[in-house]
């Protein structure tokens, strides 16, 4: 099996990923002028990293999950991404959730807050599937 669809994802991460790290230390003004942009950029990089996720688990020949966050938590209980990664993966999951489908009112006071922590996160798996990319 091929790794191309991880590479093809990982690059379209990394894109959005480029655009969203100016916003991490923007002022709170600016990110509230830039809201929606920011919550775009994150749906997309869960969602880049939802497809790079279950892409790592077809790969080891592990069952697809049914769920987004389910998916981030077998990377995690199979020692293929760090625990601690798989837990923040898998909340990014609520968060892309309530910005998609609208479940409720976002407090941006938080959202704004865990902006720097998101991007860690979704570098972080970036940089564990290159290297996954390399080992396949």
């Amino acid at each position: 099996m091929s790794p191309k669809i991880i590479h093809s994802k990982l690059m379209l991460l990394y894109e959005v990923l480029a655009d969203f790290k100016p916003h991490i230390t923007a002022t709170r003004e600016k990110q509230d002028d830039a809201h929606y942009e920011i919550e775009r950029q994150v749906q997309l990089a869960v969602e880049f990293c939802i497809a790079i996720g279950r892409r790592m688990l077809t790969l080891n020949e592990l069952p697809n999950p049914e769920t987004a966050r389910e998916v981030f938590l077998l990377l995690g209980e199979k020692k293929i991404i760090p625990k601690k990664l798989s837990m923040l993966l898998a909340d990014s999951v609520g968060l892309r959730n309530l910005i998609v489908h609208e479940y409720g009112k976002i407090d941006y006071s938080l959202f704004f807050g865990n902006l720097e922590a998101a991007y860690g996160a979704f570098t972080h798996l970036a940089k564990l599937a290159s290297k996954f990319i390399k080992q396949t």
